[in-house]
């Protein structure tokens, strides 16, 4: 496994505890039932996707995973902002006091899972043949 596979798994870990610690921060699951998918969603990414992304067989099922978690966490968010946020809106609020930058912090993994995704992918038989011509 390649040493840039090493961090970026490193990275989606830590990435995916610093989500996982800003919701239950922000909404504890004992409040509300509607506050524990996203906990189910990182506690699956943090302990199911980063064993996919070990196996270059397995790497797309954790691509696929991260691309999906990452779509529904962004339209969660998204729907909880539009349904909390007060006027007045300015930019300085929206950055700060919106789920936007915990949007922006789940963006992050996308890139992340990409690399690793295309850096393990197992070859098909005529690219494995090329060897490092490639």
């Amino acid at each position: 496994m390649p040493r840039s596979v090493k961090v970026c798994i490193l990275v989606h870990i830590v990435l995916t505890l610093i989500g996982l610690a800003a919701h239950i921060d922000q909404h504890p699951p004992g409040q509300s039932l509607f506050f524990w998918w996203p906990v189910l969603l990182g506690v699956i990414s943090l302990l199911i996707v980063t064993v996919l992304y070990i196996f270059p067989a397995t790497v797309a099922w954790g691509f696929l995973f991260t691309t999906m978690a990452v779509g529904l966490g962004t339209i969660g968010m998204a729907y909880f902002t539009m349904l909390t946020f007060e006027e007045p809106y300015s930019f300085w609020r929206v950055a700060t006091d919106s789920t936007l930058p915990k949007i922006l912090l789940l963006w992050l993994k996308l890139p992340t899972a990409w690399v690793i995704f295309s850096k393990m992918k197992p070859l098909r038989k005529e690219e494995a043949a090329r060897g490092c011509l490639t």
